[in-house]
C-alpha cells in the first residue's frame, strides 16, 4: 500500500500542476472550458483516492501498533515489495496431521475407557496380623470382585463412544481431503498469478516507462493534445498500479499456502 500511496502522490502532483496550468490557459484564452474542467475533475479524483489510501495506511499502522502493544510511532519500509517464497511444498503441514492423529487417538481412548468400565473390577489384598489368643501370626489374601450394576445403561455409552470414534475418523478423512484440495487450488491460483507477474516484470514496467517518456515528449512538442496526454498518463500508471495489485494477490496466496490451517 505504501507503493500505491507513492504513485498516487506523484499523480496528485502532476494533475495539480495540470489543473493550475489549465486554469491559466483558460484565463488567457489559450484553451477551452472542457480542458479546464477535465483537468480539475481529474485532479480532484486523484486527490480523493490519495487521501483514501493515506487513511487506510493510518488505520493499518494503528492495527499493527495494537497488535504489538506499543505506543511508539511506527515506520514501515517503503521499498518496493518482493514476491514471497513458498515453503509449504507438501500440502497439509505436519502440525496439522499431528493434530488429526491426536484427535483420533483421544476418541479411541474415550471408547476404550467406556468399554473398560463394563469389565469386572478385581481387587486383591494381602494382610498380616497376630492373634494373642492363639499366640501366632496370621497371614492371608483377600480377593474381591466388583461388577457394574448398571450394565445395560452403561452399554449405551459404549455404543455412543464407538459411533463418535467412527464420526471422528470420517471427519478427519474429510478434513484431509479438503485440505489437500485447498492446497491444490491455491497452487493453481498461484501459478496463474505468477504468469501475470511475469508480464509486468518482463514487459509491463518497460511499457509504462516508454509510454510516460513518449507522452511527455510529444505533449511538450505539441504532437498530442491535453486529452491524449492525460490518457497516456492513465495507461502508464494503470500498468504500475495493476502490478502492485497482482503482486499483493500473489503474496496473499503464498501466505495462505504457507499457513494452511484446519478449520473445524
Amino acid at each position: 500500500m505504501n507503493q500505491k500511496a507513492k504513485l498516487y502522490k506523484t499523480l496528485d502532483s502532476i494533475y495539480s500542476k495540470f489543473a493550475h496550468a489549465a486554469d491559466r490557459r483558460f484565463e488567457l484564452g489559450e484553451t477551452n472550458y472542457l480542458e479546464k474542467v477535465t483537468a480539475t475533475a481529474k485532479q480532484r479524483q486523484i486527490a480523493n483516492t490519495f487521501a483514501k489510501i493515506n487513511q487506510q495506511l493510518l488505520t493499518t499502522y494503528g492495527q499493527i501498533a495494537s497488535l504489538v502493544q506499543t505506543g511508539d510511532s511506527l515506520q514501515i519500509a517503503t521499498e518496493m515489495p518482493e514476491k514471497l517464497a513458498v515453503v509449504n511444498l507438501q500440502g497439509m503441514m505436519p502440525t496439522e496431521t499431528s493434530f488429526l492423529d491426536h484427535r483420533q487417538q483421544l476418541s479411541n481412548a474415550q471408547k476404550s475407557l467406556e468399554e473398560n468400565r463394563l469389565l469386572p473390577d478385581l481387587n486383591l489384598e494381602y494382610f498380616q496380623g497376630t492373634n494373642s489368643g492363639l499366640g501366632a501370626s496370621l497371614y492371608g489374601l483377600q480377593v474381591g470382585v466388583r461388577v457394574p450394576i448398571f450394565f445395560f445403561g452403561h452399554s449405551s455409552k459404549v455404543k455412543s463412544s464407538k459411533i463418535q470414534t467412527k464420526i471422528t475418523e470420517m471427519e478427519n478423512t474429510e478434513i484431509s481431503i479438503a485440505m489437500n484440495q485447498r492446497y491444490k487450488t491455491l497452487m493453481g491460483q498461484l501459478e496463474q498469478q505468477a504468469k501475470e507477474l511475469s508480464y509486468y516484470e518482463d514487459e509491463g514496467g518497460l511499457l509504462s516507462d516508454q509510454i510516460l517518456k513518449a507522452a511527455s515528449g510529444n505533449f511538450q512538442n505539441g504532437e498530442i493534445d491535453f486529452f491524449q496526454y492525460i490518457q497516456s498518463l492513465e495507461n502508464a500508471y494503470e500498468i504500475q498500479l495493476n502490478y502492485l495489485d497482482v503482486l499483493n494477490q500473489y503474496n496473499q496466496t503464498v501466505i495462505a499456502i504457507n499457513y494452511l490451517t484446519i478449520t473445524l
